[in-house]
């Protein structure tokens, strides 16, 4: 059975809007790999971080909602840890979501 996931992926700043769509086609390239279904993907835009990361003090924000089985956020996690473009990345397994 399928679950939803909230996703959220901050990316690095000194990306340019090009690299930063090239970055999201890459993450749902990978969630379609994975056998996810991308539902939504929100683009929030730079932001200000709460906290500084790895020198950073604001980061491009994306939200995808996706479908899929148990191993989505195992595999989207090794693929955004090798990734230098992405700062930090939270998946959330959404519980009774409509």
């Amino acid at each position: 059975m399928a679950s939803l996931y909230e996703i959220i992926t901050i990316i690095h700043p000194s990306e340019s809007d090009d690299g930063v769509e090239a970055i999201i086609g890459g993450l749902r390239q990978q969630l379609d790999a994975s056998g996810a279904e991308v539902l939504h993907v929100d683009k929030w835009g730079r932001r200000k971080l709460a906290y500084p990361i790895a020198k950073n003090d604001e980061g491009f924000y994306v939200l995808i909602h996706a479908e899929g089985g148990p191993n989505i956020p195992g595999e989207f996690r090794a693929h955004t840890k090798i990734r230098e473009s992405i700062i930090r990345e939270m998946v959330i397994k959404l519980e009774d979501a409509q």
